[in-house]
């Protein structure tokens, strides 16, 4: 997270950097209002940014305790295009809203090796 703010501070419309240090903040729990706010501000008019937008909402939600809502924003995305970090975070998305058998679907393709401490965490309950 350091790292992507250093570079945020040289380049602050660096979009890619922009959704992954919100990203971070909703994996690590931290300023979870602030990268709300972010998530919305993030422009929407391509498609790989109205994808990631929808992603970000849907593990904002999750972090708020909203299943219904996060699988509402979750329902449009497609995993192939989603790296292995986040697609472990959907797996848990789907397992809080009750959608065990996508969980595990998508959990057990997940590699393991590639997740962040917090993101096996979110996945682990899938399996």
């Amino acid at each position: 997270l350091l790292t992507v703010r250093r570079i945020l501070r040289e380049r602050p419309n660096f979009e890619l950097m922009v959704r992954a240090e919100i990203y971070l903040e909703l994996l690590l729990g931290t300023e979870m209002e602030v990268a709300t706010r972010k998530i919305e501000e993030l422009p929407a008019n391509r498609p790989e940014g109205r994808s990631a937008r929808s992603f970000l909402r849907a593990f904002a939600a999750m972090r708020r305790l909203d299943p219904a809502k996060a699988l509402e924003y979750a329902d449009g995305l497609n995993p192939s295009e989603l790296v292995a970090g986040q697609r472990a975070v959907l797996s848990g998305i789907y397992r809080i809203s009750g959608d065990q058998h996508r969980a595990f679907e998508l959990a057990e393709k997940v590699p393991e090796q590639l997740l962040l401490k917090e993101e096996k965490q979110l996945m682990e309950h899938s399996l």
